[in-house]
């Protein structure tokens, strides 16, 4: 199915450098609220489910502030993706 008329027959999306980065600054910013929200909001019962052993293992690691460290972690990790593939659009913008 064609999204548009001239559309090649087998064309495949390629992200570029700065849809990358744009990727990786919304995962950024996602991780972030979590740690905003698990700040502002925090839960104090056992954690279930299927990630329940990376909230357990965050609270061991980091004590009852895990989750809170654990999202900041993980949005600044996106966060040095992300600036490192809109630095490499930018070089080639140039």
């Amino acid at each position: 199915m064609k999204l548009w008329h001239g559309q090649p027959d087998n064309w495949s999306w390629k992200p570029s450098r700065t849809d990358k980065a744009r990727f990786w600054l919304g995962f950024a910013g996602l991780f972030y609220l979590f740690a905003i929200l698990a700040f502002t909001s925090p839960s104090n019962s056992a954690s279930t489910g299927r990630w329940a052993w990376l909230h357990n293992l965050s609270a061991k690691a980091f004590g009852p502030n895990g989750d809170i460290i654990l999202y900041t972690i993980l949005g600044t990790a996106c966060l040095v993706a992300g600036l490192h593939y809109r630095r490499g659009a930018a070089k080639r913008e140039r």
